[in-house]
Parts: C-alpha cells; structure tokens; sequence
C-alpha cells in the first residue's frame, strides 16, 4: 500500500524548493509558494530546505518556534558555529554572521 499523502507532501516540498530557488536566481522577483500544510510561509520554506543532514540555528522569534521546525524537517538546532542555516524570522542576525561556517571556492557547500 503506498501512503498518496507523503507522497503529495513531497511533491509540495520540491515545488517549495524550486520557489525559493527561482527567488534567489532572479532577486527582485516574486515567487509563489505552493499550499503546503504549514500554515507559516517560514515553515514551508524551512521544509524545502532543512533535513536530518543539517542543523539550523535560531535567532530571535517566538520560543516555541524551534520545535516547530525541528518537528517539520527532522532537521536540529545547532550552535551557529556547526549550523548549516540562520534562521532569523524577526531579519536580525545578532552578530552572528562572522561565526557562521565559511565556504571556499573548492567547496561553497560548507558555508551557511
């Protein structure tokens, strides 16, 4: 018996992730999310892009907001230092950008 509905949530998070893909590609542009079960766009976002592999760090926002997200991508908070992702919904960084994980040219996919 194959479950249609994980199949269907999986077809809503590619379609979320090709969204904020053609986001970043063409800055300026307006990009639509797909109806996904969360009713936060953060969240939708966060589903697209977070996993079990990385861990996220997050700054400011509601205090129940970090097991909202653990609990919709599987993905863990981490120290900014170890974090594949800032997630900073109130758009400030506490100065933690310089602690972040640098990428290099060889390999940009270790930054965050």
């Amino acid at each position: 018996m194959i479950d249609l509905h994980v199949f269907d949530d999986e077809i809503l998070q590619h379609a979320a992730f090709r969204s904020v893909l053609q986001a970043l590609s063409r800055p300026g542009t307006v990009q639509r999310l797909p109806e996904l079960a969360h009713d936060e766009p953060l969240l939708a976002i966060l589903s697209a892009l977070l996993d079990v592999e990385v861990g996220f760090h997050l700054v400011g926002g509601e205090p129940e907001l970090s097991g909202r997200i653990v609990r919709a991508t599987g993905s863990r908070k981490v120290p900014a230092e170890r974090a594949a992702f800032l997630v900073a919904p109130d758009g400030e960084s506490d100065g933690l950008l310089p602690h972040l994980p640098r990428g290099v040219p060889d390999y940009p996919d270790r930054g965050a």
